[in-house]
């Protein structure tokens, strides 16, 4: 076996390279009887494929292959399944992630990444007057960032008002039907995803 410089690389019926770039090697067989044969061969470097990402919503990432270098590519994200698509939902927030790609060649890439919890701050106040402007006290923002969150309304003596979670994402300031007087009312909030608990206050203000 020789490269295309000339330099002798081995005399093994088969050899085994990997050129930084695409190369040629011959083969020359030698025989006393028949004279000499070669043949040459070449060698196209595949360029491992490069993952690029795209946000495209608070839990979901869009892969790409930067450099294409293939027809064809497949994804996944950690221990999920191999998948035709770069898209990927419901991803854990706070979790150091490693997307990877492979192409029909069976050059893999890979990519890691967090996706960082946006910060979400719950109403201070609620004024249900039917005027527009926060009839409703809303935790829109911190379903939408942690879907299992829930979320229970207290009085001011302890007695639960009401529990918002999954869809569930407004108080109106009654309880069964009947509007509540203008007051203090407590909160808790439990994130089972990240096991955290917290708890607050706000203020119910009726100018009628």
């Amino acid at each position: 076996w020789t490269d295309e410089e000339g330099n002798e690389l081995g005399n093994a019926e088969t050899l085994t390279v990997a050129p930084a770039e695409d190369a040629r090697y011959t083969l020359t067989v030698t025989s006393a009887s028949c004279g000499d044969a070669s043949a040459t061969a070449k060698v196209t470097v595949i360029e491992l494929p490069r993952l690029v990402m795209d946000s495209v919503g608070l839990r979901s990432r869009e892969f790409q292959v930067e450099n294409l270098t293939s027809s064809a590519y497949e994804y996944k994200v950690d221990k999920s399944d191999w998948q035709a698509s770069g898209l990927f939902e419901n991803l854990i927030y706070d979790l150091l992630h490693t997307a990877y790609v492979r192409d029909d060649y069976g050059c893999q890439g890979t990519l890691m990444f967090i996706v960082k919890a946006p910060e979400y701050e719950l109403e201070p106040y609620v004024t249900p007057d039917d005027d527009g402007v926060k009839d409703k006290w809303s935790v829109t923002t911190l379903l939408e960032i942690y879907p299992n969150a829930n979320v229970i309304i207290y009085d001011r003596y302890g007695k639960q008002l009401v529990e918002l979670k999954g869809s569930e994402t407004e108080w109106d300031g009654t309880y069964n039907g009947h509007p509540l007087p203008s007051t203090d009312y407590w909160y808790t909030v439990n994130i089972p995803e990240i096991d955290k608990n917290y708890s607050g206050h706000f203020t119910l203000i009726r100018s009628k």
